[in-house]
Protein backbone atom coordinates (compact mmCIF):
# COMPACT_ATOMS: atom_id res chain seq x y z
CA UNK A 1 0.00 0.00 0.00
CA UNK A 2 1.55 3.67 -1.31
CA UNK A 3 0.52 6.66 -0.36
CA UNK A 4 -1.09 7.22 -4.25
CA UNK A 5 -3.38 4.84 -2.55
CA UNK A 6 -4.32 6.49 0.16
CA UNK A 7 -4.62 9.33 -1.42
CA UNK A 8 -7.10 8.34 -4.15
CA UNK A 9 -9.30 6.51 -1.27
CA UNK A 10 -8.79 10.00 0.28
CA UNK A 11 -10.10 11.78 -2.76
CA UNK A 12 -13.34 9.81 -3.36
CA UNK A 13 -15.12 9.79 0.11
CA UNK A 14 -14.01 13.53 0.42
CA UNK A 15 -16.04 13.16 -3.22
CA UNK A 16 -18.74 11.75 -0.96
CA UNK A 17 -18.67 8.16 -2.30
CA UNK A 18 -19.29 5.97 0.36
CA UNK A 19 -16.78 3.62 1.77
CA UNK A 20 -19.45 0.57 0.55
CA UNK A 21 -19.43 1.69 -3.07
CA UNK A 22 -15.30 2.42 -2.41
CA UNK A 23 -15.11 -1.52 -1.38
CA UNK A 24 -16.56 -2.70 -4.54
CA UNK A 25 -15.22 -0.05 -6.96
CA UNK A 26 -11.72 -1.64 -5.43
CA UNK A 27 -12.52 -5.40 -5.95
CA UNK A 28 -13.39 -4.76 -9.25
CA UNK A 29 -10.22 -3.25 -9.99
CA UNK A 30 -8.65 -6.60 -8.25
CA UNK A 31 -7.73 -5.92 -4.58
CA UNK A 32 -8.36 -7.96 -2.25
CA UNK A 33 -11.15 -7.38 0.28
CA UNK A 34 -7.82 -7.51 3.30
CA UNK A 35 -6.36 -4.84 0.81
CA UNK A 36 -9.44 -2.89 0.99
CA UNK A 37 -10.51 -3.08 4.72
CA UNK A 38 -6.56 -2.16 5.59
CA UNK A 39 -6.74 1.23 3.03
CA UNK A 40 -10.00 2.74 4.13
CA UNK A 41 -9.11 1.16 7.97
CA UNK A 42 -5.53 3.57 7.22
CA UNK A 43 -7.54 6.48 6.03
CA UNK A 44 -9.88 6.49 8.47
CA UNK A 45 -7.55 6.34 10.99
CA UNK A 46 -5.96 9.76 9.82
CA UNK A 47 -9.00 10.86 9.54
CA UNK A 48 -9.33 10.23 13.47
CA UNK A 49 -12.28 8.12 12.98
CA UNK A 50 -12.52 5.01 14.37
CA UNK A 51 -11.65 2.06 11.87
CA UNK A 52 -14.95 0.02 10.68
CA UNK A 53 -14.57 -2.81 8.34
CA UNK A 54 -17.05 -2.24 6.02
CA UNK A 55 -16.46 -5.68 4.47
CA UNK A 56 -16.76 -8.01 7.39
CA UNK A 57 -20.49 -6.29 8.54
CA UNK A 58 -22.25 -5.57 5.83
CA UNK A 59 -25.38 -2.98 5.93
CA UNK A 60 -28.34 -4.84 7.01
CA UNK A 61 -31.47 -3.71 4.73
CA UNK A 62 -34.65 -5.11 6.32
CA UNK A 63 -35.38 -7.87 8.23
CA UNK A 64 -34.76 -9.30 11.82
CA UNK A 65 -31.47 -9.98 12.97
CA UNK A 66 -30.46 -13.54 12.98
CA UNK A 67 -30.74 -14.17 16.81
CA UNK A 68 -34.34 -13.56 16.35
CA UNK A 69 -34.15 -16.30 13.69
CA UNK A 70 -32.62 -18.35 16.35
CA UNK A 71 -34.84 -17.98 19.15
CA UNK A 72 -37.65 -18.46 17.10
CA UNK A 73 -36.33 -22.02 15.88
CA UNK A 74 -35.91 -22.89 19.34
CA UNK A 75 -39.45 -21.54 20.62
CA UNK A 76 -40.74 -23.46 17.57
CA UNK A 77 -38.87 -26.23 18.34
CA UNK A 78 -40.04 -26.54 22.36
CA UNK A 79 -43.47 -25.96 21.09
CA UNK A 80 -43.15 -29.03 18.81
CA UNK A 81 -41.85 -30.99 21.40
CA UNK A 82 -44.29 -30.40 24.23
CA UNK A 83 -47.01 -30.82 21.50
CA UNK A 84 -45.88 -34.62 21.24
CA UNK A 85 -45.43 -35.11 24.52
CA UNK A 86 -48.99 -33.96 24.75
CA UNK A 87 -50.55 -36.16 22.43
CA UNK A 88 -48.01 -39.46 23.57
CA UNK A 89 -49.02 -38.21 27.14
CA UNK A 90 -52.99 -37.89 26.62
CA UNK A 91 -53.11 -40.90 24.46
CA UNK A 92 -51.72 -43.17 27.48
CA UNK A 93 -54.18 -41.43 29.80
CA UNK A 94 -56.80 -42.29 27.66
CA UNK A 95 -56.17 -46.15 27.38
CA UNK A 96 -55.74 -46.36 31.36
CA UNK A 97 -59.27 -44.19 31.57
CA UNK A 98 -60.69 -46.91 29.30
CA UNK A 99 -58.42 -50.15 31.10
CA UNK A 100 -60.14 -48.70 34.25
CA UNK A 101 -63.30 -48.30 33.05
CA UNK A 102 -63.47 -52.00 31.76
CA UNK A 103 -61.99 -53.46 35.03
CA UNK A 104 -65.13 -51.33 36.93
CA UNK A 105 -67.48 -53.50 34.50
CA UNK A 106 -66.50 -56.33 35.51
CA UNK A 107 -66.21 -56.03 38.83
CA UNK A 108 -70.01 -54.90 38.61
CA UNK A 109 -71.07 -57.64 36.78
CA UNK A 110 -69.39 -60.28 38.85
CA UNK A 111 -71.07 -59.00 42.04
CA UNK A 112 -74.19 -60.00 40.14
CA UNK A 113 -73.77 -63.55 40.67
CA UNK A 114 -74.48 -63.03 44.73
CA UNK A 115 -77.17 -60.43 43.95
CA UNK A 116 -79.06 -63.03 41.71
CA UNK A 117 -78.18 -65.85 44.37
CA UNK A 118 -80.12 -63.46 46.85
CA UNK A 119 -82.57 -62.78 44.63
CA UNK A 120 -82.98 -66.64 43.48
CA UNK A 121 -83.44 -67.46 47.00
CA UNK A 122 -86.40 -65.12 48.08
CA UNK A 123 -88.06 -65.33 45.39
CA UNK A 124 -88.95 -69.11 45.99
CA UNK A 125 -85.60 -70.38 44.16
CA UNK A 126 -86.39 -69.07 40.98
CA UNK A 127 -84.78 -66.19 38.73
CA UNK A 128 -87.89 -65.35 36.82
CA UNK A 129 -88.21 -61.72 37.05
CA UNK A 130 -84.39 -60.93 38.20
CA UNK A 131 -83.71 -58.71 35.29
CA UNK A 132 -86.48 -56.45 35.49
CA UNK A 133 -86.05 -55.96 40.06
CA UNK A 134 -85.26 -51.90 40.88
CA UNK A 135 -81.69 -53.29 42.44
CA UNK A 136 -80.87 -54.64 39.14
CA UNK A 137 -81.88 -52.22 37.33
CA UNK A 138 -80.23 -49.56 39.22
CA UNK A 139 -76.94 -51.38 39.10
CA UNK A 140 -76.97 -52.06 35.68
CA UNK A 141 -77.80 -48.34 34.45
CA UNK A 142 -73.84 -47.47 35.20
CA UNK A 143 -72.96 -49.82 31.80
CA UNK A 144 -73.08 -49.48 28.72
CA UNK A 145 -75.10 -52.07 25.72
CA UNK A 146 -76.46 -54.34 28.39
CA UNK A 147 -78.33 -57.26 28.08
CA UNK A 148 -80.31 -58.98 31.07
CA UNK A 149 -82.14 -62.47 30.27
CA UNK A 150 -84.04 -64.34 33.48
CA UNK A 151 -86.30 -67.02 33.33
CA UNK A 152 -87.09 -69.48 36.21
CA UNK A 153 -83.72 -71.39 36.08
CA UNK A 154 -81.10 -69.41 34.68
CA UNK A 155 -80.14 -65.86 34.19
CA UNK A 156 -77.03 -63.88 31.99
CA UNK A 157 -76.11 -60.35 32.34
CA UNK A 158 -73.21 -59.20 29.41
CA UNK A 159 -72.13 -56.01 28.72
CA UNK A 160 -69.77 -54.44 26.04
CA UNK A 161 -66.54 -53.09 26.94
CA UNK A 162 -64.80 -50.33 25.34
CA UNK A 163 -62.55 -52.61 23.78
CA UNK A 164 -65.21 -53.98 21.64
CA UNK A 165 -65.50 -57.13 23.58
CA UNK A 166 -67.82 -58.38 25.57
CA UNK A 167 -68.37 -59.37 29.47
CA UNK A 168 -70.94 -62.19 30.52
CA UNK A 169 -71.85 -63.70 33.93
CA UNK A 170 -74.22 -66.46 34.57
CA UNK A 171 -76.34 -68.68 36.55
CA UNK A 172 -73.65 -71.32 35.86
CA UNK A 173 -71.21 -69.51 37.52
CA UNK A 174 -69.53 -68.46 34.10
CA UNK A 175 -67.70 -65.20 34.09
CA UNK A 176 -65.77 -64.37 31.00
CA UNK A 177 -65.08 -61.91 28.33
CA UNK A 178 -66.09 -62.81 24.64
CA UNK A 179 -65.45 -61.76 21.47
CA UNK A 180 -69.20 -61.13 20.15
CA UNK A 181 -72.08 -60.88 21.96
CA UNK A 182 -73.49 -63.90 23.69
CA UNK A 183 -76.49 -65.57 22.39
CA UNK A 184 -78.91 -67.67 24.58
CA UNK A 185 -79.44 -67.73 28.17
CA UNK A 186 -75.65 -68.43 29.16
CA UNK A 187 -71.77 -67.42 28.75
CA UNK A 188 -71.22 -69.68 25.85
Amino acid sequence: MDQTQIDYVKNELARGVTPEALSQTLLQAGYTESQVSELLSVVQVQHGQNAQPTLSTPAKKGGLPTWVWIVLGIVGGLFVIGALFTLVVTSSLNDARDKAKDASAKVTLNLFRSTAELYYDSNNFSYAGFCDSSETKSRLASLSSVECLDSAEQYKVSAKLLTDEFFCVDSFGRSKILLGKPAGMNCE
